[in-house]
């Protein structure tokens, strides 16, 4: 999707409810049979020159993702931990507040849990490391950063190594300092809102299923300084977290996710003459994909219209809606985090 042709945030989850809760292993087994159950919670770090690092983990969706939050200085970031069963494989998608855009996977090292990512920068850099967490106490962890080379290898030195201690619950989070954040001459996913109009989408929505005789309920939240939008829903005893973010090259709006029955979640943004197109790939557990695509019409600034199709084996949408919900705005719960 072009930068100018920002238009809507994802809402409607309704036709992807059939799907069995499969016998797969969830990222909370993988996590608590490996051991590595004592990472979950806040920490705080020092470097060299004295400035604090604030890093989170905390379970959402019944235990099937970890979301993960870090600070340092001015530099925010925010992502997804979500585990792929029939590949074995955890992985973790995020975005940070100055534009950039993270991938990476999560392995075991001896004990250690292995963190390599790759951040992608908006002015083109790519940058690759790894980092070792090496648990010294119930609250005390080491985590040692390595650069990785051309050829994936990591460096034999690292580039330093950090002494993290768990956070009390009550602690101050550490604070931005003063002034913008790198790249401040980019666009940002605020900005595009903004300028087109489509900030109204920011609050939480409802819409009745009356056959089903279910409620959806859809919140979108401002993250990383309106760098992203964080999306929950519910429907039922289903729910779904993910994050809407620009990429990093500016012209294309992204958006992954998971779900509290093993699935992972990723979007990409178009538009045409029917409106705004969200084409999502839902990965179950079990290694089966589905593809749809929603059709976002807005009808007032508190309600908005959502038309959902299957996408056919040859990648085009059916020419029918097999549904379609309209959205009315609700207040935010002012306890929701």
């Amino acid at each position: 999707m072009k930068t100018k042709s920002i238009l809507l945030l994802s809402a409607a989850l309704t036709a992807i409810l059939a799907f069995p809760v499969g016998a797969q292993d969830s990222l909370g087994d993988m996590v608590y049979q490996g051991g590595y159950d004592w990472l979950i919670g806040k920490w705080v770090a020092t470097t060299e020159e004295g400035q604090k690092i604030t890093f989170e983990l905390r379970w959402v969706l019944d235990r099937h993702a970890v979301v993960t939050t870090s600070q340092i200085g001015d530099m925010k970031y925010q992502g997804m931990i979500m585990f792929i069963p029939y590949r074995e494989e955890i992985i973790q998608v995020g975005a940070d507040s100055q534009g950039g855009a993270w991938t990476g996977a999560w392995r075991d090292e001896y004990g250690s849990a292995v963190h390599r990512m790759e951040q992608k920068r908006p002015n083109g850099e790519t940058r690759r490391m790894e980092i070792v967490h090496t648990r010294v106490d119930a609250d005390t962890f080491k985590a040692t950063a390595y650069p990785i080379d051309s050829s994936g290898s990591r460096a034999s030195e690292p580039w330093a190594t950090l002494t993290y201690k768990r956070q009390k619950a009550d602690a101050s989070e550490a604070k931005a300092a003063d002034g913008g954040a790198g790249w401040s001459d980019r666009t940002t996913l605020g900005d595009l809102l903004a300028q087109y109009g489509y900030e109204y989408m920011i609050g939480r929505w409802q819409a009745r299923d009356d056959e089903a005789g279910t409620a959806i309920d859809v919140q979108y939240k401002w993250a990383l300084d309106r760098n992203a939008v964080l999306v929950e829903a519910k429907i039922d005893r289903y729910e779904y977290w993910g994050m809407i973010a620009l990429a990093p090259s500016g012209d294309e709006v992204i958006q992954f996710g998971a779900d509290n029955r093993g699935g992972t979640w990723k979007s990409t943004w178009s538009e045409s003459y029917d409106g705004a197109i969200n084409r999502h790939e839902m990965l179950r557990p079990d290694g089966t994909r589905e593809t749809m695509e929603h059709i976002y019409s807005k009808i007032d600034n508190d309600s908005f219209k959502v038309k959902e199709y299957t996408v056919e084996s040859g990648g085009y949408r059916a020419s029918s809606p097999r549904g379609e919900t309209t959205f009315k705005r609700r207040a935010a719960e002012t306890s929701q985090k």
